[in-house]
């Protein structure tokens, strides 16, 4: 994924420099083309290559505009206009990364049932579930919007106060720490929220976007798991290529504590 930084970070500086071009728009739709291609090999959400394509760009292509407004017109704002959303994208990659490399150990993506039925996030033996000396818990922000959500609507008592309780532990922990950025949640344990791109488009399924979010964060660091206690979402973790670890229920470790 670094490469395709570059790559996006490359083809914004050709679009800097891009205005003067001899064949302006026969250059500029190879560009375009060759950028298209590349957009949707490496990403599933379409936005970015979608938004290569705009009406200036069918004006630049078919000539539709009179030459003269190709000058300090038209064709310079749509190169400078692309050159923006590629160094945004780019810009925006690098956060996923740093949130990604942050510290040593093991990146642990925890689901929504987790922060449901397995206890406080804080009084998570990580260390013990993950068997690693140091963990980073990156929590995708569907997940947050989930929480958020069931904060209101779960029946159960006992599940609703968790979902509060570790709201209020992220909020706490993250309060006036910048989106991405990680802050300390225990012992070797540190904890950031993974936000999610301008544009960006949700999998319609909460736990495919999760393992999405995962296989994100996995392109620039091998050490990522998926934490669960939910067997289907395991499956689901498979279908992306990530490992998973489960984290035993609240009551399950009560019980086997007191025995």
């Amino acid at each position: 994924m670094t490469s395709v930084i570059k790559q996006l970070r490359e083809f914004a500086q050709r679009f800097k420099d891009g205005y003067g071009q001899p064949s302006g728009a026969q250059w500029y739709a190879g560009q375009i083309d060759s950028l298209e291609t590349a957009c949707r090999h490496y990403f599933e959400d379409t936005e970015l290559a979608e938004g290569l394509l705009t009406d200036r760009y069918w004006h630049i292509l078919h000539g539709s505009v009179p030459g003269d407004v190709y000058g300090p017109g038209v064709f310079k704002q749509e190169l400078n206009f692309q050159a923006w959303r590629l160094e945004r994208a780019a810009q925006q990659l690098e956060a996923v990364r740093d949130c990604a490399q942050f510290g040593e150990g093991t990146v642990v993506v925890p689901d929504t049932n987790v922060m449901i039925h397995c206890g406080e996030l804080q009084a998570i033996d990580w260390k013990a579930t993950v068997s690693a000396e140091r963990t980073h818990i990156i929590v995708p922000l569907v997940v947050v919007a989930e929480l958020d959500e069931l904060k209101r609507t779960l029946r159960d008592k006992k599940e609703r106060e968790m979902v509060r309780t570790n709201i209020r532990q992220l909020h706490a922990a993250l309060h006036g720490v910048k989106p991405g950025a990680p802050a300390q949640l225990a012992d070797s344990v540190t904890i950031a929220v993974l936000p999610d791109p301008i544009g960006h488009r949700r999998l319609p399924v909460n736990d495919e976007e999760i393992c999405d979010r995962a296989a994100l964060l996995k392109s620039f660091r091998a050490s990522v798991v998926v934490a669960t206690n939910d067997y289907n979402m395991q499956i689901r973790a498979l279908g992306f290529d990530l490992d998973t670890v489960e984290v035993p229920e609240a009551a399950a470790r009560a019980e086997s504590i007191s025995a």
